[in-house]
C-alpha cells in the first residue's frame, strides 16, 4: 500500500521544482533528497515498543499560485498510530495554544544563535507554531496558520502540513521532533533525539538544544535562502504588519499590505519591490450592543387599553360576582408562534380577567 507521502508526491509533480534565488549556485542532488527519519526512543533513551513509530519526510517544494505570490515551504509528511487519547479538544480546529497537553507531534528547528521554530501538529485540525529568540525569549505575536491535512486509515494517522520558508530562524543546523499521546500517568513523549538530563524528576523539553540533531539544512532548503532569519514576522512597522497578504517572491519573506499607490510592496530583507494586489483597509464589521425595553405582559399588567365591555359576549361566569355572561376581546402580547390573549370583561360588575390561550 502506498503511503501517504506517495499519493501526494503525484498531485504535485506538476506544480513543484526547484528553484534557486539570484546569485546562488545550482544545488547538488543532496537538496531534492528532502529528510527522512523514524522516532524509535521515548524522551528519556528508551525503545518504543508498545506502539507502532511515527515516521517522517520532510521535503522542499515550490508552487506557482495563479494569480498570487509564489510559495516556498518545507512539507512535512508524518505517519503515525492514532491513539485518540486524550480526546479530541473542544476547541475549534485551527490555531491551539494547549495544543502540548494533547495527542500530537512536535518540530523544534533551531540555529548557533539558538533562535527557534517550534511546530505542533494534531491529529484533529490543530496546530500551534511558535518562534524564539535566544532559546526561550518567545516573539511570536500573532497567530500564524499552516495548512495541514489529516486522513485516517483505521487506527494509522497521515498528516501533512507546510511550514512556509519565513517561519524559519537563520542558518538552521539543528533539529528534534516529538510524538505526544496519553493521559495523566500514561503520558507518553517520545523524541527523534532523547532529551534526557539523567535526573530522576526530569521532565520533557522540547528546548534542550544540546541534545538535538545536527542537520544539513540544504537538504531542505536551498543554498542561499535561508540566510535571513524570521524576525521580518514581528519587526516589520506595527502599522504596516497587522497582516501579511503574501510572500516575497524571491526570499520568501513575509510581505506587509501595500499603503502607497505605486502598487507595490517593498520586501524588509532583500528590498525587493514585488507587485501586489492594492488592498483597501475599511472597518467592514462593527459590534453595537442594542437592548429592546421588554414589554411587561403578566397577568396584573397585561391590560386592556380601552374597554372591551361592548364586545362579543360569551357565556363565562365571572370570578367576583358570579354573573354567567361576560365579553371578550384578544390581542398577541406574546410570540408570533404562541397564542393569543384573551381579556374578558363582566357585563355585571366590570370585572376583568385575562386567559392565555
Amino acid at each position: 500500500m502506498k503511503s501517504f507521502r506517495e499519493d501526494a508526491d503525484s498531485e504535485q509533480t506538476s506544480n513543484t521544482a526547484l528553484i534557486v534565488p539570484y546569485g546562488a549556485s545550482r544545488q547538488s542532488e543532496v537538496t531534492a533528497t528532502g529528510f527522512d527519519f523514524v522516532i524509535n526512543k521515548t524522551w528519556n533513551n528508551c525503545p518504543v515498543t508498545d506502539h507502532d513509530r511515527f515516521h517522517f519526510h520532510l521535503e522542499w517544494q515550490f508552487k506557482r499560485v495563479r494569480g498570487q505570490p509564489h510559495k516556498r515551504f518545507v512539507k512535512v509528511f508524518v505517519d503515525g498510530p492514532l491513539f485518540d487519547d486524550p480526546p479530541e479538544p473542544d476547541e475549534f480546529a485551527g490555531h491551539f495554544a494547549d495544543l502540548h497537553r494533547h495527542e500530537c507531534v512536535v518540530i523544534v528547528f533551531s540555529n548557533k544563535n539558538r533562535d527557534m521554530l517550534e511546530v505542533s501538529v494534531g491529529p484533529h485540525g490543530h496546530w500551534l507554531v511558535r518562534l524564539f529568540k535566544n532559546k526561550n525569549k518567545e516573539i511570536t505575536k500573532t497567530e500564524l496558520d499552516l495548512e495541514v491535512q489529516n486522513v485516517f486509515q483505521g487506527n494509522v494517522w497521515r498528516c501533512t502540513f507546510e511550514i512556509p520558508l519565513a517561519f524559519f530562524p537563520a542558518n538552521v543546523t539543528r533539529i528534534n521532533a516529538f510524538a505526544c499521546h496519553g493521559s495523566g500517568k500514561r503520558r507518553h513523549v517520545d523524541a527523534l533525539n532523547p532529551s534526557f538530563n539523567g535526573s530522576v524528576d526530569d521532565v520533557p523539553d522540547f528546548h534542550r538544544l544540546e541534545t538535538h540533531k545536527p542537520i544539513n539544512i540544504e537538504r531542505l532548503i536551498p543554498q542561499g535562502f535561508n540566510e535571513q532569519t524570521f524576525n521580518d514576522i514581528n519587526s516589520m512597522e506595527q502599522e504596516k504588519g497587522w497582516q501579511f497578504p503574501s510572500f516575497c517572491t524571491f526570499c520568501g519573506t513575509i510581505l506587509p499590505y501595500d499603503d502607497d499607490d505605486d502598487g507595490y510592496s517593498k520586501c524588509f530583507m532583500c528590498k525587493a519591490k514585488i507587485t501586489v494586489p492594492k488592498i483597501s483597509r475599511l472597518l467592514v464589521w462593527q459590534h453595537v450592543e442594542r437592548f429592546n425595553q421588554a414589554q411587561d405582559t403578566t397577568r396584573d399588567s397585561a391590560k386592556p387599553t380601552q374597554d372591551n365591555s361592548g364586545g362579543v359576549t360569551v357565556e363565562k361566569k365571572c370570578a367576583k360576582c358570579g354573573h354567567d355572561k361576560m365579553s371578550y376581546s384578544t390581542r398577541q402580547t406574546r410570540s408570533a408562534d404562541e397564542g393569543m390573549t384573551v381579556f374578558f370583561t363582566c357585563l355585571n360588575c366590570g370585572h376583568k380577567e385575562i386567559e392565555h390561550s
